[in-house]
């Protein structure tokens, strides 16, 4: 006997129904599992000339009482858009990025700085602050008047002998820019020399150690400049 098209048809769609209507029957559990939380660390360092004092709000709350060339702790925050404001001024949006660690800059407004706040990651929580054999020097330039250049200065001292070289760490590091190397600290020491093109206006001798990071940040006009070390953790 030849069955139909359309009943063959038929019987499929009857079957399809009826498995349907046991799958929406059944008990599904609704509730899913939680998202991961996406985490950061953050500080804030007071950056800003113009702010011997700065009230820093987050996300709309207090966060912190900042002092010039001051900073606070590292505190664990939560990875996506996050609000900056200086109490009473107008409020920045920052994306901080999943496992950043890093420092957000309070920094007085300029033609290279539209914004009052700027973020710089400093490693990933996954990582140590400096390899375990050497250290990290950074160097945050927040001086508003021109851009600087910095000499190392590296002294070798070998069996008594001392051997002493200069290299280029950074040139032209204009406001709100980074520079940042690894060292070398066996037997060697650093000096740093922050120049205007060819007049030295700042001495730097950071504190160096193996598995240590530490963060120079220079500041004020040229004709006061001075730095900050932070150590980055």
């Amino acid at each position: 006997m030849k069955i139909s098209i359309h009943a063959k048809t038929f019987g499929l769609l009857s079957v399809l129904l009826v498995v349907f209507f046991i799958l929406s029957c059944a008990d599904v559990p609704t509730n899913a599992p939680p998202l991961p939380k996406f985490k950061a660390k953050v500080r804030i360092i007071n950056a800003a000339t113009d702010v011997a004092q700065a009230t820093i709000l987050m996300d709309g709350k207090n966060f912190a009482n900042v002092a010039f060339k001051a900073g606070t702790d590292y505190t664990d925050l939560a990875a996506g858009k996050h609000t900056f404001q200086i109490q009473g001024q107008e409020v920045d949006t920052l994306f901080i990025d999943t496992d950043f660690v890093g420092t957000v800059y309070a920094v007085k407004k300029t033609n290279n700085a539209a914004s009052r706040f700027v973020k710089k990651r400093e490693r990933y929580m996954y990582n140590d602050p400096a390899p375990k054999d050497r250290a990290v020097v950074v160097f945050a330039q927040f001086s508003p008047d021109t851009s600087l250049s910095i000499v190392m200065e590296t002294v070798l001292d070998s069996a008594g002998t001392k051997d002493t070289t200069s290299t280029d760490f950074a040139t032209d590091l204009g406001f709100g820019e980074f520079a940042a190397q690894k060292l070398l600290v066996d037997n060697r020491t650093y000096k740093f020399y922050v120049k205007a093109k060819d007049t030295t206006l700042l001495t730097i001798v950071p504190s160096v150690a193996k598995g240590k990071s530490v963060t120079e940040v220079i500041l004020n006009p040229v004709s006061s400049l001075t730095s900050q070390e932070f150590e980055n953790k």
